[in-house]
């Protein structure tokens, strides 16, 4: 059983801490329960004051603040609002309740209690309050949805239930609807009179507002009330916190790379890089050669494989959100069969440091062997074709090379005696990685040469050999032919031949790549009859 009470008095200030401590007590068979929150302490002058237990006192005093006091009563000071509770009662029997209220030592000044109408129930229902949003993060200047949800989980059914919400500042309200009783809002906060909630039975309140011009966090605090006493007060409040941010990443995958490994070795693919931020990714699929048809299926963003055969190709690797979205990246793979006799032909004096290079298109790559005083000439045979391309005194040269190749460089070192020894070495070369925006420069130049009018179905020929970087040769023309971002054809060779299927009014995009990743894009107005 429980009520609402208000003590207040007169006496309050002047009388504070002296015999004139005023008193009222609520008491149920012969036991006072008007008590300080948590404790024994009776309400009286002297236990609730400006010193004393203050968090629970109200001052009106105007010997403090003149005429008119800041509360409309003449009373010079009173309590908060206050509950007397009373547990664990046998039913089936007679309670007797008695209020009273006294002067101590004289009956000069005015002390009253005040009870809450409608506040006086000898049930109790435990009222719960939750809510979340449907977008965490949120733009700026987005709609955001707060969605509240009322529990009674009893005992006794709950009347007079109220739900508030004190919105964020910034936020503009648009909408609010309950699943029963009204829904308000004025100055930012929407007030919910949900009415009755049975024991074992909820209402719902759903908000929608503007979320604020600025980033950061926003919080919206929600409070329910009822008029039957609430055993449990601490889940009587919520707080929905959500972060503003001027523009949410979209999700993507990354299937990492490259990859490079040996016939048979495992290899590890790793996808750890791909993106959600609104959720989570509910599945890793992987296409290891790239025919559209997924061969492993994951939660996990790794993978292991190893291949029987070599290979200079493509992985697929295939997200799917929560969301039900799904998202495609791919990677470079590169399968070779390393150099694995030491010996070949007289080594090691003519022996390789590296067992495989690696490299992109345009990337000056240096190949080394171990030195020896005995060799006086080095010839070096590029792309293994029994051809010598290139002859140094020392042992280290370095080669660009122009195109894909997947094969072995073949060495051959001559002694002062005339002896020959050999040794050779795997290579795998790729196009340069993929350039995301950051990777554009001023260091690098762009430029399209060709005519600015064609006619459909005619061969036209486009030249970008002008391009140039100031880091390293271009090793990469891509061209954009219908000016919608995406680049449709890739090739190392600057200049290009191309047949427009239809007439076309508008803009082409050149982006060249030189060997460090690097990256600068021009663009041509042409017209196509």
């Amino acid at each position: 059983m429980s009520f609402e009470y208000v003590f207040a008095s007169e006496e309050y200030n002047e009388y504070v801490n002296s015999s004139f401590n005023d008193v009222f007590g609520f008491f149920l068979n012969g036991s006072n329960i008007a008590l300080l929150p948590g404790t024994s302490t009776p309400v009286t002058i002297n236990n609730v004051n400006g010193g004393t237990n203050s968090s629970y006192f109200k001052n009106n005093d105007p010997s403090d603040f003149g005429i008119p006091t800041p509360y409309g009563t003449e009373y010079d000071g009173f309590t908060q609002v206050l509950e007397a509770v009373a547990v664990d009662l046998q039913p089936g029997v007679v309670h007797h309740l008695k209020i009273a209220i006294a002067d101590a030592s004289d009956s000069a000044l005015d002390s009253a209690v005040f009870l809450r109408g409608q506040s006086l129930g000898a049930g109790s229902a435990d009222l719960a309050v939750t809510g979340s949003d449907d977008s965490d993060p949120v733009e700026i200047g987005e709609s955001l949805t707060y969605s509240i949800t009322v529990s009674n989980t009893g005992p006794s059914d709950a009347s007079g239930v109220v739900a508030i919400d004190e919105l964020p500042a910034g936020v503009v309200f648009q909408s609010a609807t309950v699943s029963q009783g009204t829904v308000t809002e004025s100055g930012g906060i929407v007030t919910a009179e949900l009415g009755g909630i049975a024991s074992s039975s909820s209402a719902t309140l759903s908000i929608t507002v503007t979320a604020p011009n600025t980033t950061g966090i926003i919080t919206s605090d929600v409070t329910v009330v009822a008029s039957q006493f609430d055993p449990i007060k601490d889940n009587n409040k919520t707080s929905i916190v959500t972060t503003v941010v001027e523009e949410i990443e979209p999700p993507y995958a990354d299937a990492g790379g490259p990859y490079i490994g040996e016939v048979d070795e495992v290899i590890r693919f790793d996808a750890s890089n791909s993106v959600d931020p609104d959720g989570f990714i509910l599945l890793y699929e992987w296409d290891w050669n790239n025919d559209g048809a997924f061969d492993h299926i994951s939660t996990q963003p790794t993978a292991e494989r190893s291949f029987g055969q070599v290979a200079m190709s493509t992985v697929a690797m295939r997200t799917t959100h929560a969301d039900g979205t799904r998202h495609i990246d791919w990677a470079d793979l590169t399968v070779y069969i390393p150099h694995k006799d030491p010996n070949i032909y007289g080594s090691p004096l003519a022996e390789f440091e590296e067992s495989h290079y690696t490299g992109s298109i345009g990337e000056s790559i240096e190949f080394s062997v171990k030195p020896s005083s005995s060799i006086v000439k080095y010839e070096w045979d590029w792309n293994g074709d029994g051809k010598f391309d290139e002859v140094t005194n020392v042992a280290r040269a370095t080669h660009i090379y122009s195109e894909e190749f997947l094969g072995e460089v073949f060495l051959r070192a001559t002694d002062s005696a005339g002896k020959t020894y050999a040794d050779t070495v795997g290579v795998s070369i790729t196009f340069p990685p993929a350039i995301t925006g950051s990777q554009l420069s001023d260091n690098v130049f762009a430029s399209i040469s060709s005519s600015s009018v064609g006619f459909h179905g005619v061969t036209m020929t486009f030249d970008g050999s002008a391009s140039f970087s100031s880091n390293a040769a271009i090793a990469l023309y891509e061209w954009d032919w219908d000016g919608d971002g995406v680049f449709d054809t890739a090739t190392s060779d600057s200049a290009v031949d191309h047949v427009f299927a239809n007439g076309f009014l508008g803009t082409i995009a050149l982006r060249v790549t030189d060997a460090n990743g690097l990256a600068n894009i021009s663009y041509k107005d042409i017209t196509i009859f």
